[in-house]
């Protein structure tokens, strides 16, 4: 048995026990059967207004969007939010929530794997496949190439192993060309996973046939940030967003990763400190293992250009998330941007938004931002569908192909760029003044007098 198949076995076991005690009865969208879907028009700057109503009625915001929400809830909370908005303004899209996704987007399903390769062919991504299943053909992808590597990079708050992927190429050493991407740090997300174990097994394979594809730079990929969370959200929850952190003094679970990060931890954009809100923060500033292990992966050395890959809303985000603020090489960035966003559309002819919080709104505590802080160009990219027509979080499955396709091509354009990117031309030092020499000394000054007589400061 090879190391990366050791390893995987570990993950799998972890992996399995956890699944067992999170399963509930029925699928993951048994909790929602009998609910109603809910979408509501309203304006942006009435988003923060809808948002309370939401969680104070116990309704589950179901989308990305600030002018038109989605969200699940029962018929007493539809007929409330009714009464505060208008009749005209919330739309009932189906009568039985948890039979419309299940019957749009479906549930994991096994991959029939033929030979001990265990390959992993175009037809893995014609359905959505499970934790397991995808950290298998992560597992399978490194082992078939000698230029990656599979390790282990932290512990999730239930104990599982968190893996990424490293391609070295030769010549690098740290302060040289590094690209890290991260996929899924949202549950829900799960088309956002799948494209994951597609760009680790596009990367490996491209490795592989092309030594000096990465020659002088670093690639580091993690195919799922939140595995408790996935796991969760794949057996009892499809819209769980969270970690799985239990919080003191509280039944409510989890804390959002995509908020627990500086700069701007704890502010007031699109974050909440109730623990039962999908955005809760945590309790400081890189509360969560998970989040504690990828900020490791971004300090271990200089990041070129990072990618936070999510779904959905069909867009590249550009920093800061947490102000409108632009950043000093706002120019320099929209470059790598266009290139990313360019090559998408050549994938599919599908094409993305590109530009900053303003399109979705801003969000403090952010991932990207603080890779953005410690030097990166740090992204957010949202994966298709632009809106929650396409299924939001729940797309169907037959959008995961084009999806991954898609969010490979940004990361082969933001490869690209991380390679051919300039070193910054650093402004030489200002030179230290020339000392003012002293004046010479008066021959008055020589020998045992100097002490002894006036004028002779200094020369003595």
């Amino acid at each position: 048995m090879t190391q990366t198949m050791r390893l995987l076995a570990g993950v799998l076991l972890g992996a399995s026990a956890l699944r067992d005690r999170r399963k509930a009865a029925g699928d993951c969208y048994s909790k929602y059967d009998g609910m109603l879907l809910v979408k509501m028009n309203t304006r942006v700057e009435q988003y923060e207004e809808v948002f309370n109503a939401l969680q104070k009625l116990g309704c589950s915001e179901t989308s990305e969007e600030r002018t038109e929400i989605t969200a699940i809830c029962d018929k007493g909370s539809m007929f409330s939010l009714r009464a505060m908005f208008g009749t005209r303004h919330v739309n009932l899209v189906h009568q039985d929530a948890g039979e419309f996704y299940r019957s749009s987007s479906g549930v994991t399903k096994k991959f029939n794997v033929s030979g001990p390769s265990m390959a992993v062919s175009t037809s893995f991504y014609a359905e959505w496949r499970d934790y397991e299943e995808r950290m298998s053909a992560v597992a399978a992808a490194v082992d078939k190439s000698s230029a990656c590597s599979l390790e282990t990079f932290g512990t999730t708050i239930d104990g599982l192993p968190m893996k990424a992927v490293r391609l070295t190429g030769a010549g690098w050493s740290p302060g040289k060309p590094r690209f890290v991407a991260n996929f899924q740090i949202h549950a829900r997300e799960w088309v956002s996973g799948m494209a994951g174990v597609f760009a680790v097994e596009a990367a490996c394979e491209r490795a592989a046939q092309n030594p000096n594809w990465l020659a002088g730079m670093e690639v580091v990929l993690v195919p799922t940030l939140n595995p408790d969370g996935t796991i969760f959200s794949e057996v009892s929850d499809r819209m769980w967003r969270k970690n799985r952190r239990i919080n003191s003094g509280s039944s409510c679970k989890g804390v959002d990763l995509n908020r627990n990060w500086d700069p701007a931890w704890g502010e007031r954009e699109s974050t909440s400190s109730n623990k039962c809100q999908d955005v809760y923060f945590g309790t400081g500033p890189f509360s969560e293992p998970e989040v504690q292990a990828l900020k490791g992966v971004i300090d271990e050395a200089p990041v070129t250009v990072h990618l936070d890959i999510h779904a959905y809303a069909g867009a590249i985000l550009k920093p800061w998330s947490y102000t409108y603020t632009k950043h000093p090489d706002d120019e320099e960035i929209n470059r790598v941007g266009e290139q990313m966003r360019a090559a998408m559309q050549a994938a599919t002819g599908n094409r993305h938004r590109y530009g900053g919080n303003e399109l979705l709104g801003p969000a403090s505590g952010a991932c990207p931002d603080y890779s953005t802080l410690t030097g990166a160009y740090g992204f957010t990219i949202e994966l298709r569908p632009e809106g929650s027509n396409g299924g939001g979080f729940a797309p169907p499955a037959s959008e995961i192909l084009p999806t991954s396709l898609e969010a490979w091509a940004a990361i082969e354009a933001a490869i690209a760029y991380t390679k051919s990117r300039p070193d910054p031309t650093l402004a030489p030092p200002t030179p230290a003044p020339v000392p003012t020499p002293a004046p010479a000394c008066p021959s008055k000054c020589n020998g045992w007098r100097c002490r002894y007589t006036s004028g002779c400061d200094g020369c003595c």
